[in-house]
């Protein structure tokens, strides 16, 4: 048990260090305030929210520099993304029912802000990300950049409670709609399209690309569609062992060879949509069963014998992270780390005498445990070798210690 905790501490820190080596310097420019342009290598993070600071060279060779983003106008990293910094109307926005007051309209004001650019056209549109808050702007030709109105309010319903009391709801305001329908006048946008769309980034690049198109048919955005989500079939086969110890029945560990068996499970994935698209969430469910014998040596029975049954079957749901290694647009090497919850049923070790007649049953328990994996990924298919760490399956016995532990080659292959 020590043992794998050391390894996977070890492995924490390996997984760690080697993402962190992986962010890589592209192409790029610069444009500070006082209008020079710098050609330059950014090192592109994939930022969630607008960056504050950027690291950049201006040759491989070149040591590591910093900016702040005061200092910069616009930035663009090898036509994948670009920032564009303006003096435009705010507000305040939040989805904390605490935070939220009973106004309708949000109260302006100016600021500088350094806004990414999602679509580029006749019509473009822009975001402002911070760890509170998602801000939309758009801007039609030459107009000015102009806010994208959406906000929720507290406000008290008809309805009463128990106590007589008016109960309190969170209302939404809108406007972002209207403004849009106004802006966005094309024979390819219905009325329809505005009333149900989303404050969201993909339901309003969907439909500035939309009216763009309808502008200008030659229009392309720079914008990639990228698979978010994946579901695959994982079969493979494990090397599977217990050790099971107690020192009143045995002279030694009773260590069961390990043992080859297959195993089965599905994989749900999702591609968070920052840092180059690098990071993933998993889920996947597997199930594998162990069915073993094994002939003991024993001073506790007549004939110093004791034959050992185990018939263990594993259900389980991990869930954790997975990061890329791109090597070129369809293959990539991938590394996870994942929590593993046993849902197992109640499965049973059984020690009979030498006679063949029954000694003792012991039945096994759920145990947590984690995983880490490595693998290849190839278009539909990918190859993954997994180490499961110890799990002690019989840790409601105080006398009784044991280890459930198993390295699998699980082969996967997407269906959605």
């Amino acid at each position: 048990m020590k043992t794998s905790k050391k390894l996977l501490l070890i492995a924490s820190f390996l997984f760690f260090n080697i993402i962190s080596s992986q962010i890589k310097f592209e192409k790029a420019y610069i444009i500070k305030n006082n209008g020079e342009t710098i050609s330059c290598l950014i090192k592109n993070m994939g930022w969630k929210n607008t960056p504050t600071s950027l690291k950049y060279k201006l040759s491989d060779k070149d040591s590591i520099l910093n900016i702040d983003i005061n200092e910069i106008k616009e930035f663009g990293i090898n036509n994948k993304l670009k920032y564009i910094k303006n003096f435009v109307d705010r507000y305040d926005y939040t989805d904390n029912i605490e935070k939220m007051d009973f106004k309708k309209n949000p109260i302006f004001y100016k600021d500088t802000l350094l806004l990414k650019v999602l679509i580029e056209g006749d019509a473009t549109l822009y975001k402002y990300a911070n760890a509170d808050t998602n801000l939309y702007f758009f801007k039609k030709g030459s107009g000015p950049v102009q806010p994208l109105i959406y906000k929720l309010y507290k406000k008290y319903s008809n309805k009463v409670d128990i106590a007589g009391r008016y109960v309190l709801v969170v209302a939404k305001n809108e406007t972002f709609k209207q403004q849009l329908l106004i802006a966005l006048k094309c024979k390819e946008l219905k009325t329809g399209d505005f009333k149900s769309l989303k404050y969201t980034q993909n339901d309003l690049i969907k439909i500035f690309i939309k009216y763009n198109k309808c502008k200008n048919p030659l229009f392309t955005s720079q914008e990639k569609k990228y698979k978010r989500y994946k579901l695959r079939i994982r079969p493979g086969i494990a090397q599977a062992s217990i050790s099971i110890e107690n020192s009143l029945y045995f002279n030694k560990n009773a260590d069961l060879d390990k043992k080859i068996i297959p195993q089965y499970g599905m994989e749900f994935e999702f591609i968070l949509p920052y840092n180059n698209n690098k990071w993933s969430l998993l889920v996947e469910p597997a199930y594998k069963r162990l069915k073993a014998h094994q002939i003991r040596n024993s001073d506790i029975v007549l004939g110093n014998i004791l034959y050992e049954d185990i018939n263990y079957t594993s259900f389980d749901i991990s869930s954790g992270v997975r990061y890329y290694f791109f090597l070129n647009n369809q293959s990539k090497i991938f590394i996870n780390f994942s929590y593993v919850i046993d849902l197992s049923p109640t499965s049973e070790i059984i020690y009979r005498r030498s006679d063949s007649t029954l000694y003792k049953t012991y039945e096994t328990n759920k145990n947590n445990n984690w995983a880490l994996g490595a693998g290849f990924d190839y278009k539909k298919l990918s190859l993954e070798i997994r180490w499961n760490t110890s799990r002690n399956i019989l840790s409601s016995y105080s006398t009784w210690s044991s280890d459930f532990n198993s390295l699998a080659i699980i082969i996967g292959y997407n269906i959605l």
